[in-house]
């Protein structure tokens, strides 16, 4: 089910990691274009929120259902989304 949410604000993830460690992250269409920029992020050993401003990574289309891919070492984390707005 994907999460409800408006093209503007912030979207917040929750990763917990064994290690610091540089990651990346985008958003993509359910045909699997990249949409926007992609964007890399340091993080530090344990518990860590990712704060990602949806207005500053691209256009999104009302009613619409996106993925957000978060790759880090060695793990992926895909987060389905849909705009409601």
């Amino acid at each position: 089910m994907p999460n409800p949410v408006s093209n503007v604000g912030n979207l917040i993830i929750d990763a917990s990691v064994n290690e610091n460690q540089k990651i990346t992250y985008a958003f993509y269409t359910m045909q699997g274009n990249i949409t926007g920029p992609l964007k890399e992020l340091n993080i530090n050993k344990g518990c860590n929120q990712i704060i990602v401003d949806l207005a500053s990574h691209s256009n999104f289309l009302s009613n619409t259902m996106y993925v957000l891919i978060v790759n880090g070492n060695g793990w992926t984390k895909s987060i389905q989304i849909v705009t409601n707005n």
